[in-house]
């Protein structure tokens, strides 16, 4: 059963396109996110995201497994959590279509991607130095980002990305 010493029990909301699962396992808080992370649903999880951020929590891991899409909006979610959590923040990659997003945008080299989550509730961020990354590559690959959602938009059939 999930620690809730948080004040909070599991959390799981549907925030239209996006449901967003949330608890607390040991020393680590889990946000499992399936659907679409877009501009829609980005507010929810970057609420969510700071929340988590002011608890006592030593890994917040960040589930995008069951994700089906992801935008350019959602990345800066991500991104931006990961300049406030740096050593903190856990990734866990999501399908092919969603990592794509990642690597087209060069974001592969800058966040804590993982392929599962870390096991176990004794897991701490300093076991996991192999997967982070300096927020000073961030800051290189910013041109690299623009770019890359430029060329998003202009494949965007659909038009999903704004």
């Amino acid at each position: 059963m999930p620690d809730t010493s948080d004040g909070r029990a599991e959390s799981i909301r549907d925030l239209g396109t996006l449901r967003l699962r949330s608890f607390r396992d040991g020393d680590r808080h889990i946000i499992a996110l399936a659907g679409e992370f877009d501009l829609a649903t980005m507010g929810g999880v970057e609420r969510e995201l700071e929340h988590v951020e002011g608890t006592d929590t030593r890994v917040i891991v960040l589930d995008l497994r069951e994700l089906e899409f992801i935008d350019s909006s959602g990345l800066q979610v991500i991104v931006k959590a990961h300049r406030r959590q740096a050593g903190r923040l856990i990734v866990v990659k999501g399908p092919q279509r969603v990592q794509r997003v990642f690597e087209v945008c060069d974001m592969v080299r800058v966040l804590p991607l993982v392929d599962r989550p870390p096991g176990g509730s004794d897991v701490a961020a300093d076991d996991h130095t192999d997967v982070h990354r300096s927020t000073t590559g961030l800051r290189a690959n910013q041109a690299a980002l623009t770019a890359a959602v430029r060329e998003l938009r202009s494949r965007d059939r659909l038009g999903y990305i704004r």
